[in-house]
């Protein structure tokens, strides 16, 4: 919004299994209409990332856990709690 004031990462987990699979978000703190850019996830221990978006109904992700299943909980602002079974 050419404020000079970028999003800053907020939300990181980890794989239970492979400390390789990392799932991270990014906000803007600063505006609290701006909209986020939801969950990025790697597989090769941060050296490439993806969206993995789908489903999530809000993109402002602000806490994330990781269950001992591989269930990934992402709490969003104002727009409740996304879960994904990840793949084994």
């Amino acid at each position: 919004d050419g404020d000079g004031v970028g999003q800053q990462g907020m939300a990181i987990a980890v794989g239970p299994n492979d400390l390789d699979h990392i799932f991270f978000s990014r906000l803007d703190t600063w505006h609290s209409a701006d909209a986020g850019s939801g969950v990025v996830e790697s597989t090769d221990g941060g050296r490439t990332w993806s969206p993995l978006n789908d489903g999530l109904g809000l993109l402002k992700v602000s806490v994330m856990a990781m269950s001992a299943d591989g269930t990934l909980f992402a709490g969003t602002s104002c727009g409740g709690v996304w879960r994904l079974r990840m793949r084994p």
